[in-house]
């Protein structure tokens, strides 16, 4: 298929600079980039076409100036990162010779010739030499870029993030939230280490008095119907507050939860003591004297 043969690589980089220092500005390649897709469209191996005898070795078939910053992989596998407002240029490979030398690795990237507005074309000059009206008029394949990341890479990774990327990405997510949640952590200890050092430090007495409340609270376990009663109003009241929305499913399962909350608290006044009466006196006992029987009120019992 022809799109075998397409390669794709960057011309030039804004803020990049090249093998001699020049750097370009986004307005410069912007200009450059149009003039050549309008007038000359010249693929050519090496600059051959600044040396007299003109070759051509393909076609660009793509040009666009990107519009944000973009990640790529070149053919060495190592990362580009191409700022808003790079040159790229697709390339239609047509000739064998320069295609293979392009998979082998030989030819690494492209070079652009610059032609001033004079029309001249050197085969050595610096760009701030031709002037502001310069224009490129090829894009040659070269061993060794200009521009060191104007190198060769495949369109499929350009569009998007390389799966090394998305799982260098999603890595540095998890690490950030599981710092984030530690360090939560960490100040919720500090926080329950100075509520305990703040603490007033109790009496022997005052320990063993509130370790036989402890004790007796423990040994109690029962509700008041004063209790019950505050635990019911606080759960209509929550009840009450739950707005009825046809869109909340979860709304007939939290009044269940309530309901049943409700239904405990009874059962465990109904099967528990109350505090209110000692046990003497719901169990009736008869009194008995040194000589007579007695009842409760110590009343003789007579037979």
């Amino acid at each position: 298929m022809a799109s075998e043969r397409i390669v794709y690589s960057a011309v030039a980089v804004p803020g990049e600079p090249d093998s001699d220092g020049e750097i370009l500005t986004p307005d410069e390649i912007s200009h450059a980039a149009h003039a050549y897709m309008r007038d000359y469209r010249i693929v050519d191996p090496d600059h051959v076409c600044a040396l007299g005898h003109c070759r051509e070795v393909g076609k660009p078939v793509e040009s666009y100036i990107t519009n944000q910053p973009m990640s790529v992989k070149a053919f060495d596998n190592t990362l580009l990162e191409f700022p808003k407002g790079t040159w790229v240029v697709g390339i239609d490979v047509f000739d064998d010779d320069t295609f293979n030398q392009i998979k082998s690795g030989q030819k690494r990237g492209v070079s652009l010739t610059a032609k001033g507005a004079d029309g001249v074309i050197k085969s050595r000059v610096l760009i701030r030499d031709l002037g502001p009206e310069w224009v490129a008029r090829t894009v040659s394949i070269v061993d060794h870029p200009a521009v060191p990341k104007a190198r060769f890479f495949l369109k499929g990774i350009s569009d998007k993030m390389t799966e090394d990327m998305e799982d260098k990405t999603l890595t540095n997510g998890i690490d950030k939230l599981v710092s984030a949640i530690k360090s939560l952590k960490d100040k919720d200890e500090v926080e329950e280490e100075e509520v305990v050092a703040e603490e007033p430090i109790k009496s022997e007495e005052e320990v063993a008095i509130n370790d036989d409340f402890q004790q007796e609270d423990e040994n109690l376990n029962f509700v008041t119907h004063e209790e019950l009663f505050d635990v019911r109003s606080e759960l209509m009241d929550a009840v009450k507050s739950l707005k009825p929305s046809p869109e909340d499913e979860g709304k007939d399962l939290k009044i269940q939860e309530l309901e049943a909350e409700i239904k405990e608290l009874r059962e465990r006044v109904t099967s528990t003591k109350s505090k209110a009466i000692p046990d003497h006196y719901t169990e009736p006992e008869v009194t008995k004297g040194y000589d007579d029987e007695r009842d409760l009120y110590g009343r003789v019992i007579r037979k």
